[in-house]
């Protein structure tokens, strides 16, 4: 890992939301990635493909203001992952120290990275993501 992408980890703030719908977030100044912190957390073993296809993970990056979430190694996101983070945004918002501007990104932080193209949604503002995702599911 070389010192900017480093620097990317330790200035994040993980989470994850189990398939049992409990939110999690990882220590701060956490170089590691999401599979070594869920491998320390004893919540997963040598095949952690379930898990993280399964689970609902991302980050909060303070320094742009930007909530990113998704599932799986592809930084995949559907209709259940908006849902899930929408359900409990609120609880997010606590624990990783979100506010009314934060930007609301589904899928990787970066659409281009390691050679491939990634797919992302933005969804605008936190209070604009709660009132539209309000507004679609009613």
């Amino acid at each position: 890992m070389d010192k900017k992408e480093e620097r990317f980890h330790r200035n994040r703030v993980m989470f994850c939301i189990t398939a049992d719908h409990v939110v999690h977030a990882a220590p701060p100044d956490n170089p590691r990635s999401h599979e070594k912190w869920f491998r320390d957390e004893n919540w997963i073993d040598n095949k952690p493909e379930v898990f993280l296809l399964t689970t609902t993970r991302g980050f909060y990056y303070p320094e742009t203001n930007c909530f990113y979430a998704y599932f799986g190694r592809e930084y995949s996101y559907d209709k259940d992952t908006i849902q899930t983070i929408w359900v409990n945004i609120h609880i997010l918002r606590d624990l990783l120290g979100l506010n009314d501007e934060t930007q609301i990104v589904f899928g990787p932080k970066d659409q281009f990275f390691h050679g491939q193209s990634y797919r992302q949604l933005f969804c605008g503002t936190l209070t604009e993501f709660v009132g539209k995702v309000y507004d679609q599911i009613n």
